[in-house]
């Protein structure tokens, strides 16, 4: 029997995007759950949201989410890394660096193992 699941991030929820907080994100994270469950697919996903970042909705935390727990990878962001990062072209996009990488970049803490885990039925 094939079984169906989605892949890729589920449409942010606007009253999240607008509101965001831990609260927030948890309810949102069931409405897509419950969305699935209705739907009757098989295998169920958070459609990305546990990458959300309350402090940067606009980028739905998946660069964050990412970049902040790999090794040699600086998450205090300085004046000085926030003026060479806005010289770079092609950053007008975002106004800050997500991080600033300072040697040999390793999976550090990254654990999508357990990112699957948590959701897992």
């Amino acid at each position: 029997m094939i079984k169906t699941t989605v892949v890729g991030s589920y449409p942010m929820l606007d009253w999240l995007a607008v509101s965001p907080s831990q609260q927030a994100l948890e309810d949102a994270t069931m409405v897509v759950l419950k969305t699935q469950e209705l739907a009757d697919i098989d295998v169920l996903a958070d459609g990305e949201l546990y990458r959300f970042d309350i402090n940067h909705p606009e980028t739905n935390g998946m660069i964050e989410y990412f970049v902040r727990p790999l090794g040699n990878v600086r998450r205090e962001i300085t004046r000085s890394d926030i003026e060479a990062f806005g010289k770079q072209k092609g950053m007008g996009f975002r106004v800050r660096p997500a991080a600033v990488i300072e040697g040999a970049v390793n999976e550090g803490t990254l654990d999508l193992v357990n990112a699957y885990r948590r959701i897992k039925p």
